[in-house]
């Protein structure tokens, strides 16, 4: 990557950042004539202007290339339509390959419009909640019809999204007025299009991606916790070593072992308190006990003190796996050398296969 840098391209993203930046500023808003271009246009209208001049220093390092521009297929007329579709080969409908794309696009895609919706909400000034299961029934007859004709699979992205938030969009007219835009933008001004240095729209990528991840986020996941933080960032540096699908995967995966971690924790019902200058111990049993639940049980039953009293309460309990009873049980024999007193609430010890007799 070192041996690539392009130091043209480099000058217009940092011109790109400030104008960024500027733009969020209070007397940029608060002004009648300049709130009413938005920043990305800005960066765009510079970026163009920029490269254009930076192209003929042809032979020096600020020069900007054709590889450094938006790249898009010139349609003079339908009949160039049939060199830019291209139409399915059912003939591979039972290869295995095949269905392994189908299932990653489908999870990927779907798995990156839920993260869009998620993050758009919290960018909706009405704070307003989106229908997820609208959008993905949408996105697959979408993507069902873009598969027809070799398009690119549909997906809600970000950029876009915040685009129209920022605009001041309100309602779900705007991504459709957003699409038509694009869509004659791509037919009727290619030409122009394809002067815009991909520099300007990864500067604006950027940015929306500092807002939606800025540090203060980071902290806000330090303060719930270790159960919220490490998700959070084993997602994100999965995603950035490999890619978002496997990177999402191992946040889910994280999330799991902390729920489940959770769940065995607050499955018991503990107390503690002194009675009679002795310290006494409850423990209500859940419902159903499993192995999951034995490092629990381990750890409660080691924090105990000598002279002191355990209330087992098996009242709510159904069914316990044996080796958790087998912890319990081995307790209840040592606690006499440790001077613990045991009472047992309908807990029976003889206990076979899973069933209180």
């Amino acid at each position: 990557m070192v041996n690539y840098v392009s130091p043209g391209a480099i000058i217009i993203t940092l011109v790109s950042f400030a104008l960024l930046f500027i733009t969020e500023k209070s007397f940029y808003k608060k002004n009648k004539i300049l709130s009413s271009i938005p920043g990305p246009l800005l960066v765009v209208v510079f970026g163009i202007l920029l490269s254009k001049f930076f192209s003929s220093f042809e032979h020096e390092a600020i020069y900007i290339s054709s590889e450094h521009l938006v790249n898009l297929p010139l349609l003079s007329g339908f009949s160039d339509l049939s060199n830019v579709l291209l139409f399915p080969d059912f003939s591979l409908i039972y290869a295995a390959k095949f269905w392994m794309i189908v299932f990653t696009i489908a999870i990927v895609t779907s798995l990156e419009s839920l993260l869009s919706i998620k993050a758009c909400d919290k960018l909706d000034p009405e704070k307003r909640d989106s229908n997820s299961n609208k959008e993905l029934f949408a996105q697959g007859i979408g993507n069902i019809l873009c598969g027809l004709v070799g398009a690119l699979p549909v997906t809600a992205v970000i950029v876009r999204s915040a685009a129209n938030i920022n605009a001041g969009a309100k309602t779900k007219l705007s991504s459709i007025i957003h699409a038509i835009l694009l869509l004659l933008s791509v037919i009727l001004i290619p030409k122009v299009l394809m002067l815009i240095p991909n520099a300007s729209l990864a500067s604006v990528l950027i940015v929306i991606g500092y807002k939606l991840a800025r540090p203060a986020l980071f902290k806000e996941h330090y303060i719930k916790g270790l159960s919220q933080l490490a998700p959070f960032i084993i997602t994100i540096i999965v995603m950035l070593l490999t890619d978002l699908l496997r990177g999402v995967t191992a946040g889910i995966i994280v999330s799991i072992i902390f729920i489940i971690r959770e769940n065995i924790r607050t499955s018991f019902k503990t107390a503690k308190g002194r009675i009679d200058n002795k310290i006494h111990y409850l423990i209500k049993l859940p419902q159903n006990i499993t192995y999951l639940n034995k490092g629990y049980l381990l750890n409660y039953f080691s924090s105990i003190k000598p002279n002191s009293k355990v209330i087992v309460d098996g009242t709510n309990n159904k069914t316990i796996d044996s080796d958790a009873s087998d912890i319990i049980e081995d307790f209840i024999l040592s606690a006499k050398s440790k001077k613990i007193e045991v009472e047992l609430i309908k807990y029976n010890l003889k206990e076979k296969n899973g069933k209180i007799l």
